[in-house]
């Protein structure tokens, strides 16, 4: 509720600033580098990636807090990528040239974003839990064999356009060890942790590192 009323007032520009300046500082501080993290993500809207000083402002925290472009990874909604303007193009690649890495969230809900693959330089692509977790919790057996096989390609076709993949909604081993199958990069979701604070964020981080 928050988001969609902050988008629709305007609002969510200057709320999106502040994340951005935090996750900046962020990585100063914490010197993600050293904790094997390779960028933090940003997720934007549409508002703000239809601002013409976008990548300015992205550069001026950049520059700033002494940071690499590469150290943010900056996500865009399925949804969103579907109501791509000239300006929101020009805004990724013009960003993607400065450095900055970006990602598509959400895959698996929208409609559009086949043709958004092809032409936008997504570094990684996010499967939505909605193609995660059927496979395992539908309850005919040809509903879940359809939704494996809607994994499976989905998964594929990600690696086959160069994109790393990420597996959003995970909450059991099962689903774990299958998306290791595919040869998933990077997952997600209640099986490892849920949201946290930075600083026991930080402490996990580090905790693992030590093992």
């Amino acid at each position: 509720v928050f988001i969609p009323i902050a988008e629709s007032n305007g609002s969510i520009i200057e709320i999106d600033e502040f994340v951005i300046q935090q996750v900046c500082r962020m990585i100063s501080d914490r010197k993600i580098e050293t904790l094997g993290l390779r960028y933090i993500e940003i997720n934007l809207s549409v508002p703000d990636m239809i601002q013409e000083d976008l990548p300015d402002k992205l550069m001026r925290y950049v520059d700033i807090y002494h940071i690499h472009p590469s150290q943010i990874n900056i996500e865009i909604t399925e949804t969103s990528a579907d109501t791509f303007t000239g300006m929101v193009e020009e805004n990724v690649r013009k960003l993607s040239r400065l450095g900055f890495n970006f990602t598509l969230d959400d895959f698996g809900t929208g409609y559009s974003s086949l043709s958004r693959i092809i032409m936008m330089p997504f570094d990684i692509i996010k499967m939505d839990k909605t193609l995660v977790q059927p496979p395992y919790s539908l309850e005919k057996e040809r509903e879940r064999r359809n939704a494996m096989t809607l994994l499976e390609s989905s998964a594929d076709m990600i690696h086959r356009v160069g994109s790393e993949t990420v597996a959003e909604g995970v909450e059991t081993e099962e689903q774990l060890n299958k998306l290791k199958e595919l040869d998933t990069e990077f997952i997600q979701g209640f099986y490892f942790a849920r949201p946290m604070p930075e600083s026991e964020f930080i402490n996990v981080v580090k905790a693992k590192n030590k093992r």
